[in-house]
């Protein structure tokens, strides 16, 4: 079962244009989900402090935008992305699958 958060990660804000002349903010969670022991008993899933550093580049990335060498660019996007503990932890579940039983697919 996924990290659940217990408590609301620790925020801060980023500006979000809305409008080219009007903008608001968004939480950006700056610390991973904290995980709880599941009622089923298995063990308690945790997000690595890599997998959190990952995705905290992601944001920064988008909200700085970028060129690629061939020239495509990607306009700086500031909606940051927001951490899903359900879907990382069917992305990691699938990931493993994958891994045991030797196949790739993203269906």
């Amino acid at each position: 079962t996924p990290a659940v958060a217990t408590t609301p990660p620790v925020a801060t804000t980023l500006p979000v244009a809305t409008t080219p002349a009007v903008a608001t903010t968004l939480p950006v969670a700056t610390t991973p989900p904290v995980a709880t022991t599941p009622s089923s008993g298995a063990e308690p899933d945790v997000v690595s402090a890599r997998a959190w550093e990952h995705f905290q580049l992601l944001n920064q990335l988008r909200a700085e935008g970028f060129t690629c060498p061939g020239g495509d660019v990607f306009a700086p996007n500031p909606v940051p992305l927001k951490f899903d503990c359900l879907l990382w932890k069917a992305s990691r579940l699938h990931s493993e699958d994958m891994a045991e039983q030797s196949y790739f697919s993203h269906t």
